[in-house]
């Protein structure tokens, strides 16, 4: 629900830009709020801002590692969902669109901040979904069944972000928290 949210926020403009901010209030500046001296405009804000294209390129470097897939760094299929990578199988689009929507929360997220969301915020929010996705197969009918498509589908995230790495440092509490359930 959470992740369909977002999604429904994004498409509907829901963020307001100081563009259209500075608009209504001559008080307000249209320039971006991450200190890039270009004008806050919706596109900016989500991928055109240096800032944020350093995390969008930090997060499909991630998704990349994750499903073995190289996705295409452009808004229309990272934003917008438009556009097929071949021979995916369904559980791999699954967790690519819960992947970039987890990517797209956590923008939001820092959405007034004058920094840019980290890689580690973004882990932080693909745990939250990875918790929730858990919770949910669990109340699903797949009944025993849960657990082995709930690993089948994430083993690959968690095998990367559970690697020995001073990035991965804050993780494992969330490892902890995902094997109890």
């Amino acid at each position: 629900l959470n992740i369909l949210l977002a999604h429904f926020k994004f498409i509907n403009r829901w963020y307001l830009t100081p563009h259209v901010l500075s608009k209504s209030n001559k008080k307000i500046s249209p320039k971006c709020w991450k200190h890039c001296n270009q004008i806050g405009t919706l596109k900016h804000l989500w991928w055109d801002c240096p800032n944020i294209q350093n995390f969008w390129l930090s997060v499909i470097k991630q998704i990349s590692l994750f499903t073995n897939i190289s996705i295409p760094i452009n808004p229309k299929s990272v934003l917008l969902h438009l556009g097929e990578i071949d021979g995916l199988t369904t559980i791999k689009k699954e967790v690519i669109y819960i992947l970039i929507m987890a990517a797209k929360a956590t923008i939001a997220l820092f959405w007034k901040r004058s920094t840019p969301p980290s890689i580690l915020n973004w882990y932080e929010k693909v745990w939250e979904y990875m918790i929730f996705d858990k919770l949910c197969l669990s109340l699903s009918d797949k009944g025993q069944d849960s657990s082995q498509y709930f690993y089948a589908k994430w083993e690959s995230v968690v095998q990367v972000m559970t690697s020995p790495s001073e990035l991965h440092s804050v993780i494992p509490q969330h490892i902890q928290t995902l094997l109890e359930l």
